[in-house]
């Protein structure tokens, strides 16, 4: 009896690319934790790109490739890729608030929330400038 996972496989190979099929079963081969710090890039021939953080987890997912080979092997059959090359990714920047720029007629102080912070601020550079 087969596993439902290679049924489920040999039905989407009519429906999706050899690409897509890969991407998908990344997190299988790779395990859940691999893939939440991975992103497939794509296949290149039968050689399936894998973006990376840093030079650390490269490393060390190449020496599991075998291991995610053969896991790869077993859900995908004849449609598993046959190397894996893993890349250096480009970090992504979190979301960041956009800066407003300072009018000439607005003072630097505004730009501070806190009133007290404020009030202190000003009074400080009066102090400095008299």
């Amino acid at each position: 009896m087969e596993r439902a996972g290679k049924l489920l496989a040999k039905s989407a190979r009519a429906v999706m690319s050899r690409d897509e099929l890969a991407a998908a079963a990344w997190p299988a081969a790779a395990g859940r934790t691999i893939a939440n710090r991975t992103r497939v890039a794509g296949l290149v021939r039968e050689r399936l790109v894998v973006e990376v953080d840093d030079v650390l987890w490269q490393r060390n997912l190449h020496g599991l490739r075998r291991q995610i080979l053969a896991n790869f092997a077993n859900l995908l059959d004849d449609a598993a890729p046959k190397e894996l090359e893993f890349r250096i990714g480009v970090q992504r920047r979190p979301p960041q608030r956009e800066e407003i720029p300072l009018s000439v007629s607005q003072d630097e102080a505004d730009a501070i929330s806190d009133p007290i912070w404020r009030h202190l601020y000003k009074a400080s550079r009066r102090k400095a400038t008299a």
